[in-house]
């Protein structure tokens, strides 16, 4: 047990909060409690205030660790990617992003310029079908990084490549005359012309399968 409260001493002189310890040292926290009172009592720790240097970090602006989770959130990082980069619950890293909120706004967490997007979202602003991109992306014909279990998160150079893609671009062969054209209203013939023909097309092959029905 000596070993255990050099541990929690340690902790404690470092401004680790109670909860804290508890998912350091992965304890019970009415363990915890029992033990940082039998010190209290000894006098071998000092009472700690609430809110103390280690656990109310997020206070200021031009910490290191408050910076870091300002600019994880702007790159769309989920709370679980910053509870592992701090070593803490994703519990406790929801608590820290609603008290810098609170603390110095919602407008601080708003990134500038976007660097990435999520699926729907691209499909969105470029009207494309949202299966296309599912399967360009487990194709490996973009890059992304995955958010989360099932979610993609398409960077600059993912978004450079769907908009080039034909259906973005509205780009299409025509199937009479074989010219490339842009697609207006989703629009599968170039021209007047090519719509007279195809429909011409259209009836010669109707034609001659009902008589080659009436044949049989």
């Amino acid at each position: 047990m000596a070993w255990r409260e050099k541990q929690i001493i340690a902790l404690c002189e470092s401004g680790y909060s109670d909860s804290e310890i508890m998912e350091k040292l992965a304890l019970p926290f009415g363990t915890i409690r029992l033990i940082i009172e039998k010190l209290l009592r000894q006098g071998r720790i000092k009472p700690r205030q609430r809110g103390s240097k280690k656990s109310a970090f997020w206070r200021k602006l031009e910490d290191s660790r408050t910076q870091t989770i300002i600019i994880m959130i702007k790159e769309r990082a989920t709370l679980q990617e910053i509870a592992d980069h701090f070593g803490f619950t994703r519990q406790r890293a929801s608590q820290i992003i609603g008290c810098i909120k609170e603390m110095h706004g919602t407008t601080i967490l708003l990134a500038t310029t976007k660097s990435s997007w999520t699926v729907k979202e691209v499909a969105n602003e470029l009207d494309l079908d949202i299966q296309l991109i599912y399967t360009m992306l487990h194709n490996g014909q973009i890059p992304y990084r995955k958010r989360g279990k099932n979610k993609y998160l398409i960077d600059e150079e993912g978004m450079r490549l769907l908009r080039a893609h034909p259906q973005a671009t509205g780009e299409r062969i025509c199937p009479v005359c074989k010219k490339s054209f842009i697609s207006r209203y989703n629009k599968r013939l170039c021209s007047k012309e090519c719509l007279k023909e195809h429909r011409k097309q259209r009836d010669n092959a109707y034609s001659k399968k009902r008589r080659q029905t009436l044949d049989s």
